[in-house]
């Protein structure tokens, strides 16, 4: 029933290097007479729980790794026979990093689409703008001049009305192809 009464009975090397509570002269003595420090913590009541119900129990918890810097474990516990409980630990620091780290990178390519989509957007936008205003001055030409218009002019404006559709178009694709690939859009 209490906890802090488990003796350590045996540890293999990796625990013995990453636990500085389970060192080599740890073995056979209590966890009250080598690690008090642990008393009345999560650890002990994962420990009190885990050989009171029987139920293997896993959990993430923080400590200090044989350097004395912060690490991340992931600590499993199980009571293989009464009285008796095994206790296995894994580094998990560098993959919590990792983890961490791929978070703010997706957060940080979510950001920059959503840059790229209003940049595209307005570039579009404010592209358009102008071809409009040229595709008005063009008719306007064309209407001044009326039946008078030189053919080579009349055929000028028509090629200029022809790229202004180009440019259009151009811009409309730019649009679409910035836009590919997001979205709700089903692979094929």
């Amino acid at each position: 029933p209490d906890p802090g009464s488990l003796r350590l009975l045996d540890a293999n090397p990796a625990a013995r290097l990453l636990a500085p509570v389970v060192r080599m002269g740890n073995v056979g003595r209590t966890i009250k007479d080598f690690a008090p420090h642990l008393l009345g913590t999560e650890l002990m009541d994962h420990f009190a729980a885990t050989i009171e119900t029987r139920q293997p129990r896993d959990w993430i918890a923080n400590g200090p790794g044989p350097d004395g810097r912060e690490m991340t474990y992931h600590v499993q516990c199980f009571a293989p026979k009464e009285r008796f409980l095994g206790v296995l630990f894994e580094d998990i620091t560098q993959r919590r990093w990792m983890e961490e780290r791929l978070r703010n990178n997706v957060a940080e390519l979510e950001r920059s689409n959503r840059d790229l989509d209003e940049f595209a957007y307005v570039a579009s936008h404010d592209l358009k703008s102008p071809l409009q205003d040229i595709r008005s001055l063009a008719t306007w030409i064309a209407e001044d001049i009326g039946d008078d218009m030189p053919a080579g002019s009349a055929q000028h404006l028509t090629r200029l009305r022809d790229r202004i559709g180009r440019m259009e178009q151009l811009l409309d694709d730019l649009l679409e192809y910035s836009r590919t690939g997001r979205g709700d859009t089903a692979s094929e």
